[in-house]
């Protein structure tokens, strides 16, 4: 036996000795420098490099799953393996030197969890913690992934699935992006939902309604869950993120080792949970279609894009203007199916109908394999636009309530009503609430600025006369974009002045908070074809997270600009005089209920003040 190893044995045998008393008395151990804890290494689901940083060779480790009782082991060395630890698992540990006839004060404490299992157990309960509000420390749930059968990303296999259950006081706040092995990441979510809004349903025990994040262009995108949520505050079923998952199929790297979670909570009041994840992987004999895309959309035609796939000779297209059951391999299903190039990566489809939604799906051929069907779907335009007003060729005006913005064409505000449509580029100065660019993302559009304004006032727009001919399309007569984000979004509707009937009549109206994105709605004016007509917007403020945008107002077809309507001047107190600046425009010889042509009245509150009464 060497020195060494019986200097050891001796520290051992005084140690075990002493034992009763070193795990009490931390006071002793004042000549015996303690050594530091540092972050463990090698971490999987069921084991971790503990390490520490000492000059010392003997030490003794303290060691616990989090609320449990502790373990002690003595080690030799600055590291040690500890072994048979549970997946998904919070531990901490923290290490003291022995000396010769003593013991250091303990190190400093240091916190980890174990890898998880992919997929993960039911319900594993990992808390969310608040770091940053910057995003600068965010929390890590590393992902071990060993048994896909797979090589290459993109190649042999690719990522089909992310699977989320998670449980937050305030959905909101969270940033989540997945990790490959290599260190890529992609965003999937962020700032979505409000309070007591979940990523699945925490409350299922089973784990069965998740949210599942997908590449299908057939399902919403996970931003459009407010818009359609169905009265439930859980994120269950189908999504897509906000960065795709081929991203990350497009690595050629193999798919096994370990992956990661990365998620930011960005405020400090509110509390959460991850309870499970899984990362579903499929294998790819014949990659399907990636990056579909659709672009360049008329009346009658639109294109498809996508990404070209290295181990497909060729491609099929099948789509129709109903929900159907597509073909497999080359046979068709209830669409028309058009077969590709695999060396083209563009087609486009023609024949199509004006004002149509269309359901497509696409598939690749592999010598004698075919691919699954990936599904999109698009909308063509309506055909003939006649008259297009995008506001790109304005001044922009001031973000002010209620200031004046002179739009000039065939749409104006008005000078009656209690708030102004103010020509933007770029986003509104609102924190929470307008746009961030115009449907172009280059342009102009027009909103209300609501901010320092009292809820309920309306800010109105009117177009000039216009005349619908006979032979105007059904449901293709006028479009617009709209956008309407806001906690306290208020209510923006359209109406139509008949002047046969001189009334205005609603025909379109939406309210609340829609969402971050613009959408494109087409009107049906078939029931004043033959008519002269004004259209109005209509924005009512619903406070001062309100602000509501209009762009791309496009009149198709036989539909005649007659120019500005007449000016017609309030007569409140009815003596044939009217206001001397406040006015409304008609179409037609014939002023509207409660105006009058002229606006020489100065007093127009009282009868008996007017030109024709001598004072």
């Amino acid at each position: 036996m060497t020195s060494t190893m019986r200097n050891a044995l001796r520290r051992i045998i005084w140690i075990q000795l002493l034992w009763p008393l070193l795990l009490v008395n931390n006071a002793i151990g004042q000549n015996c420098q303690k050594p530091f804890a540092q972050t463990p290494q090698e971490v999987s689901t069921t084991s971790a490099q503990l390490q520490w940083s000492s000059a010392l060779d003997s030490f003794d480790i303290e060691f616990r799953q989090q609320g449990d009782t502790a373990q002690y082991v003595i080690a030799y060395g600055d590291s040690y393996l500890w072994t048979g630890l549970k997946p998904a698992t919070k531990y901490q540990y923290r290490v003291r030197a022995i000396c010769e006839n003593d013991v250091s004060p303990w190190s400093n404490v240091r916190h980890f969890s174990t890898h998880i299992n992919n997929p993960s157990d039911c319900l594993i309960n990992l808390p969310i913690n608040y770091y940053t509000s910057s995003c600068l420390t965010t929390n890590r749930y590393y992902i071990d992934v060993d048994e896909v059968d797979g090589q290459s990303l993109g190649v042999d296999v690719r990522l089909k699935e992310v699977k989320l259950l998670i449980k937050h006081d305030y959905l909101h706040d969270l940033t989540i992006w997945l990790h490959a092995p290599t260190g890529e990441r992609i965003l999937l979510l962020k700032n979505l939902g409000y309070e007591y809004d979940n990523f699945g349903n925490p409350y299922d025990t089973s784990c069965v309604q998740t949210t599942v994040l997908v590449d299908d262009l057939c399902v919403p995108m996970a931003s459009e869950f407010i818009a359609t949520a169905n009265g439930t505050t859980n994120y269950v079923g189908r999504y897509r993120p906000i960065e795709p998952l081929y991203l990350l199929n497009n690595l050629g790297t193999n798919p096994n080792g370990t992956w990661w979670l990365e998620i930011c909570d960005q405020h400090a009041p509110n509390v959460g949970t991850l309870e499970q994840v899984e990362l579903v992987f499929d294998p790819m004999d014949c990659a399907v279609p990636a990056s579909v895309a659709v672009s360049n959309t008329g009346g009658d035609f639109v294109e498809v894009n996508w990404t070209q796939s290295m181990t497909s000779d060729s491609l099929y297209i099948e789509y129709a203007d109903f929900d159907f059951t597509p073909g497999q391999n080359n046979e068709p299903g209830q669409g028309n199916l058009m077969a590709i190039s695999g060396m083209l990566s563009q087609a486009v489809l023609t024949d199509l109908q004006s004002s149509t939604q269309y359901y497509a799906y696409m598939r690749s051929r592999c010598g004698d394999d075919f691919s699954d069907n990936i599904c999109f779907s698009f909308n063509t335009t309506c055909a003939n636009a006649t008259i297009i007003s995008n506001f790109d060729d304005h001044t922009t005006c001031a973000p002010i309530c209620n200031a004046t913005c002179p739009i000039d064409g065939i749409w104006h505000n008005l000078s009656e009503d209690e708030n102004e449509w103010i020509i933007r580029t770029g986003k509104t100065p609102s924190f929470s609430t307008g746009p961030k660019n115009d449907v172009s993302l280059t342009g102009n559009y027009i909103y209300t600025e609501t901010s320092q304004c009292p809820a309920g006032i309306t800010g109105g727009l009117q177009s000039n006369c216009l005349f619908i001919g006979e032979d105007i399309a059904e449901q293709c007569a006028f479009s617009f974009q709209r956008h309407m984000k806001g906690s306290k979004m208020g209510i923006l509707r359209l109406l139509v002045y008949d002047l046969s009937e001189n009334t205005w009549d609603t025909i379109w109206t939406q309210s609340g908070n829609q969402g971050k994105q613009w959408e494109q709605y087409y009107v049906d004016l078939i029931d004043y074809k033959g008519k002269t007509v004004q259209l109005r917007f209509e924005g009512v403020s619903g406070g001062s997270s309100s602000d509501m945008a209009l762009d791309e107002l496009i009149l198709y077809g036989n539909i005649q600009d007659l120019g500005p309507a007449t000016v017609f001047f309030r007569d409140e107190d009815g003596d044939g005089f009217g206001h001397p600046t406040i006015s409304t425009t008609s179409c037609g010889n014939n002023p509207p209920n409660g105006f009058v042509s002229n606006n020489m009245d100065c007093d127009d509150s009282n009868l008996i003040v007017n030109p024709m009464v001598d004072e």
